[in-house]
């Protein structure tokens, strides 16, 4: 058999089939919709999971970072932001029903990547989603530190003569010290892995 349902709200759904001759049933849930994002970019694993996004991808230190976090009326919105060395700053925000806006300022210290860990706790009383009290999510987001960026200057002739002796200097455009390493490959072995030169 088969139905076509049109979901009058965005939420979390419970199909359940029953057998009227054997009396046996079966059930699954699902998500339909959400007000705020398209069904393509939500992407719910599982019950307590909450999916979010960020206005960009990747963000210069001193600007400010946006997240739109859906929410419910009278939730609470934990925001921890975390690096490999530990937690940054959290901070508690006041949650409402439909698209929340967090905010805060990129910093050095987030470079290269900082994680937006987003609590999301429920009213207790709460009836208009069937979703667990807590919800949460991770997101990853890029920090670029323009004084961090290296930028490495090669000047070497244009052709490689079999059995010479090459010159190459290595210098950084800006005269910051670095490390490097230099590796010369046969452009025949790189066809044949398919490389893809610079």
């Amino acid at each position: 058999a088969e139905w076509t349902v049109t979901m009058s709200d965005w939420g979390r759904y419970m199909v359940r089939v029953c057998d009227s001759q054997t009396g046996h049933c079966s059930g699954d849930f699902f998500y339909a919709g959400y007000p705020w994002y398209n069904d393509e970019g939500f992407d719910r694993q599982e019950a307590a999971m909450l999916a979010f996004t960020s206005s960009k991808s990747t963000y210069n230190v001193g600007e400010t970072v946006e997240l739109k976090v859906p929410g419910s009326a009278q939730s609470r919105i934990l925001l921890s932001l975390e690096n490999g060395s530990g937690v940054l700053d959290a901070s508690w925000k006041p949650g409402q029903a439909g698209e929340n806006t967090l905010t805060f300022k990129a910093t050095a210290e987030m470079a290269p990547t900082v994680y937006a860990h987003v609590s999301l706790l429920q009213a207790h009383g709460q009836t208009e989603n069937d979703l667990p009290i807590r919800l949460y999510g991770v997101l990853p987001i890029s920090v670029v530190d323009p004084s961090t960026v290296l930028k490495p200057k090669i000047e070497m002739p244009d052709v490689l003569e079999p059995e010479s002796e090459v010159t190459i200097q290595v210098s950084e455009t800006d005269g910051r010290p670095m490390a490097y390493t230099v590796a010369m490959v046969d452009d025949g072995l790189l066809d044949l892995t398919r490389f893809k030169t610079p």
